[in-house]
């Protein structure tokens, strides 16, 4: 008997499948919450991992030309750019002054013969907005004026993560402009 009076109550009741508009509401701004997250995670990831690049890129680099310096008469010199242009067609560098230049204008003192190919930027294989610039210094850490004096040199880069803890301090000579929120990263033996 008891089942009997279970059957009756259970086809009196009205059954409802659906959800309320609320609880699609709630369960989308859920979702978008977490996609927006996600959004910002992928996106910090992608800067770091495009900075990691171009360090490793200017350690190659700087390894290229410790071996080309190492071929020189007495093991001296490093190259020297094989064309400059005014400091203004080579930006974020111009803060560098006149003496900086793109890497790949040293492309012919250094690549087949010490690197086998020269880095692209990460973001852009286009060598008129490459990412890393060269100078040759002399030993005062002012720009050569011959290949002779070419005893020193500095390479530069622009990082698009902020808070990288190898970027160079904005007080002490950081180049690249905070307002594209990048900051420069260098690697000299000066």
């Amino acid at each position: 008997m008891p089942y009997l009076k279970l059957k009756l109550k259970i086809k009196n009741l009205k059954f409802n499948p659906g959800f309320t508009l609320i609880e699609l509401l709630v369960v989308i701004a859920i979702i978008g919450i977490l996609a927006a997250l996600a959004t910002v995670s992928y996106s910090d990831s992608q800067k770091k991992s495009r900075d990691s690049r171009r360090k490793s890129d200017m350690e190659a680099i700087r390894k290229a030309l410790e071996l080309a310096k190492a071929d020189t008469a007495g093991g001296y010199n490093y190259p020297m750019c094989s064309s400059y242009n005014a400091a203004n067609q080579y930006p974020p560098f111009s803060a560098l002054g006149p003496t900086v230049c793109y890497i790949n204008n040293i492309s012919t003192a250094l690549a087949p013969t010490y690197i086998a190919k020269l880095p692209t930027d990460p973001r852009s294989s286009s060598t008129t907005t490459y990412n890393y610039a060269y100078q040759s210094l002399d030993s005062t850490g002012a720009a050569c004026a011959s290949t002779s004096t070419c005893t020193a040199f500095k390479l530069t880069t622009c990082l698009e993560n902020r808070v990288d803890p190898q970027r160079d301090i904005p007080s002490l000579g950081a180049i690249c402009p905070n307002s594209t929120n990048t900051l420069s990263y260098t690697i000299s033996n000066f």
